[in-house]
C-alpha cells in the first residue's frame, strides 16, 4: 500500500524525497560580465549514517567569461564544503502541485547554505562560508564575516513543458529507478549578490546584478550513474527564447536519454524519452536502438545525439575548445566522488528539427537548424576518462 501511495502521491519533484539515497540539486547562474557561478548542493543520508566525512556537500565554482579561450591568465575558482550534517524539512504538496521545501545547513557557524522552494515555485539560494571552510578557533568566526557570501532568489521560472513539469513524464512516477532528472526551470532571472576572496578575481559587474537564464536541475534516487551526458543552451529576450536540454547515460543496463527543445516565436515544444531514447546491448559490442544513435568524443570534446518518435527527428551536435572544461564532484552511496565529471560552459551547440513529410514512412525534411553558442557540455564518469584524478583543466 506504501508503494502505491508513492505513486500517486502529488509530489512536486523539486522538493525534497524521503526514501532517496541522495538528493542532488544544479543550479547555473549567468552573470552580468558573462562570467557563470555554479551551485552544488547535495546530501547523501545514507552515507552519512555510515559516518562518511563527504555524505553532505556544498561546491561553489565561478567560471570566468571565455574561460580557456584566450590566454589571459583566468582560472576557474572553486571551493566544496563538505558538511558533517544536513537537515531537510519537507512538506507534502498540495492539490495543485505547489512547491514548498527547505534545505538547510549549518555547521559550528562555519558553513550556512540553503536551497529553499516557495509555493509560487520560486527559488531562494543562499551560501555563507569562509574560504577554507574552517575555523583555526573557536573565536575566528567573530574576528571578520565570511569571505563567501552569495544570495539570490529566482523568479519569472520556464517550466519543462505545458504539459508536464518534469523530462521523465510519467517516468517520474515510478520510485524503483535508479536515478531520477528533473529540470525546475529551464530559464530564470535572479538578482544575485555575491562575494568571493580575492584569489577568484571575480569580475566587479558580478558582486551585484541580475542573472537571466538561469537554470535550475536536480537528481535524486539511489545512485549517481556510472556514466553519463549533459547538454544544455539557453538563448533569446523574455518571450522569444530558445533552448535545447538533455541529459542521459548508462541505467539498468542500458543507455536512455531525456530531451527538450524550445523555441518560443516558433512555437517549438519537442520532447523525447524512452522507449525511443533508449540503445540496448545485444551481442558483444553489438546495440539495438531503432529510434536513436549517439557518438560521445571525449578526445576531440564532441557528442553528438540523433532521436526519433513516428513524426519528428532531433539531431544534437555538441562540441567545446579543449582547455575549457573544469571538473566537478558527483553524489555517489559511499560519499562524493571528486573531479567525476568534466563540464565546459565554451561549447556550440547546433541543433536539427525533422519533420516526416507523412506519417510513419514518409520522408524526412529539415524544418529548423538552429546554433547556439556558450552552452554547456559534459562528460561524466566513464565517458569521461580522467575521472578520479587531480587533472583540473581539460
Amino acid at each position: 500500500m506504501d508503494r502505491v501511495k508513492e505513486l500517486v502521491k502529488p509530489r512536486h519533484p523539486y522538493t525534497l524525497h524521503a526514501r532517496a539515497s541522495f538528493e542532488g540539486y544544479y543550479t547555473k547562474f549567468p552573470l552580468p560580465s558573462g562570467a557563470s557561478l555554479i551551485l552544488i548542493i547535495f546530501t547523501i543520508p545514507a552515507a552519512a549514517s555510515r559516518g562518511s566525512k563527504t555524505a553532505h556537500s556544498v561546491e561553489i565554482t565561478y567560471v570566468p567569461a571565455d574561460y580557456g579561450l584566450r590566454d589571459d591568465g583566468k582560472q576557474v575558482w572553486q571551493q566544496g564544503f563538505k558538511l558533517r550534517s544536513m537537515e531537510g524539512e519537507t512538506w507534502r504538496a498540495n492539490r495543485d502541485d505547489r512547491l514548498s521545501f527547505r534545505l538547510e545547513t549549518e555547521c559550528d557557524d562555519v558553513v550556512h547554505a540553503l536551497i529553499s522552494g516557495h509555493a509560487d515555485s520560486t527559488v531562494e539560494y543562499r551560501v555563507s562560508a569562509p574560504p577554507s571552510g574552517h575555523r583555526t578557533s573557536p573565536d575566528d568566526a567573530d574576528k571578520s564575516e565570511p569571505q563567501i557570501q552569495f544570495t539570490a532568489q529566482t523568479q519569472l521560472q520556464s517550466p519543462w513543458s505545458q504539459r508536464t513539469a518534469s523530462p521523465e513524464g510519467l517516468w517520474s512516477r515510478l520510485p524503483f529507478l535508479p536515478l531520477h532528472w528533473h529540470v525546475h526551470s529551464l530559464s530564470s532571472t535572479a538578482e544575485v549578490n555575491l562575494k568571493l576572496p580575492t584569489e577568484a578575481h571575480i569580475d566587479p559587474r558580478d558582486t551585484i546584478g541580475t542573472s537571466t537564464h538561469v537554470h535550475e536541475e536536480k537528481n535524486w534516487a539511489t545512485s549517481f550513474p556510472s556514466a553519463h551526458m549533459w547538454v544544455q543552451a539557453r538563448e533569446g529576450i523574455l518571450g522569444s527564447e530558445r533552448g535545447i536540454c538533455l541529459a542521459g547515460g548508462r541505467t539498468l543496463g542500458v543507455d536512455a536519454y531525456l530531451l527538450g527543445y524550445r523555441n518560443e516565436s516558433k512555437d517549438i515544444e519537442l520532447d523525447f524519452r524512452p522507449p525511443f531514447t533508449v540503445q540496448a546491448p545485444l551481442v558483444g559490442s553489438t546495440n539495438i536502438a531503432p529510434f536513436m544513435s549517439c557518438v560521445r568524443d571525449w578526445e576531440n570534446r564532441r557528442f553528438v545525439l540523433s532521436v526519433q518518435d513516428f513524426t519528428h527527428r532531433v539531431v544534437v551536435r555538441a562540441s567545446a575548445p579543449k582547455g575549457t572544461f573544469f571538473p566537478l564532484c558527483a553524489p555517489f552511496k559511499d560519499g562524493a566522488r571528486e573531479n567525476w565529471l568534466a563540464q565546459s560552459l565554451s561549447a556550440e551547440v547546433e541543433v536539427e528539427i525533422w519533420r516526416r513529410k507523412r506519417w510513419v514512412f514518409g520522408p524526412w525534411i529539415l524544418i529548423l537548424r538552429d546554433v547556439f553558442g556558450k552552452g554547456s557540455l559534459e562528460f561524466g564518469g566513464e565517458y569521461y576518462p580522467k575521472r578520479g584524478t587531480e587533472v583540473t583543466r581539460n
